[in-house]
């Protein structure tokens, strides 16, 4: 069940930027960049150099 809300949270996002992008052809507003998101943890906020979730490397 929580999979289907997060993966429901993922299309509602996506079909904001697209009724943005499509609003934007039609008016001739320029796209709102869109927030950052993680490549290792898919999480909106921050990127994969300061993720929270990235376990720290540690020297030998």
């Amino acid at each position: 069940m929580e999979i289907d809300i997060e993966r429901a949270k993922e299309l509602i996002a996506q079909r904001e930027e697209i009724d943005a992008e499509l609003a934007g052809l039609f008016t001739g507003e320029k796209k709102k960049r869109s927030p950052q998101k993680c490549s290792s943890c898919e999480k909106e906020g921050h990127t994969a150099r300061n993720c929270p979730d990235k376990m720290p490397v540690v020297g030998i």
